[in-house]
């Protein structure tokens, strides 16, 4: 390796749930891993910068002629693989960017961006996931108008910016043992 940051991740380019995602915290442990994917023949991993912030998950929403119909920020509180604690947040920095993104490869439907805010205030994505994400419940609860509905019918909807903030997302799970 001929350059070297700081601290940083590899990851599956096709992953979900941050399956499969190591941090690094020196070139001879991106190296160990590099050759042992190649001995098996692999080769779809990415090595990222690990930065370090807050990290936000952004829904976005955009009808069937690729027009912005909401974006919908989440600061993430505590992460395990998928969000366990979530809460919306307006964030001009992360509204424009996004906004950027989906300029640059407009698309339909709703999708999520995941970035942090890095130590100059800077909004830095990371991965782009096509798809609704685990996270898409917040953006239910905090939109005036039905997402689904903002895709396919032809309404402006002036204030779908206007979302609630600090709608928060907390997630718990159950064990239920019984005996049929």
């Amino acid at each position: 390796m001929d350059i070297w940051i700081e601290k940083c991740i590899t990851k599956p380019r096709k992953g979900r749930g941050s399956r499969l995602v190591i941090e690094h915290l020196n070139p001879q442990s991106v190296k160990m891993f590099a050759d042992s994917l190649k001995k098996k023949n692999l080769n779809s991993f990415i090595v990222q910068e690990k930065i370090i912030g807050p990290e936000y998950t952004v829904q976005i929403i955009s009808d069937i002629d690729h027009k912005i119909k909401a974006i919908v920020p989440a600061k993430i509180k505590y992460k395990k693989g998928i969000t366990i604690s979530a809460s919306t947040e307006k964030n001009y920095q992360i509204s424009k960017i996004c906004n950027q993104i989906h300029k640059s490869h407009s698309t339909s439907g709703i999708y999520n961006v995941q970035l942090i805010i890095n130590e100059s205030g800077e909004p830095i994505p990371f991965e782009i996931n096509t798809r609704i994400s685990t996270t898409f419940c917040l953006a239910l609860n905090a939109l005036k108008y039905d997402p689904i509905e903002m895709i396919y019918e032809n309404k402006i909807y002036t204030d779908s910016f206007n979302f609630k903030t600090g709608i928060h997302l907390e997630r718990h799970w159950q064990n239920y043992f019984y005996k049929k």
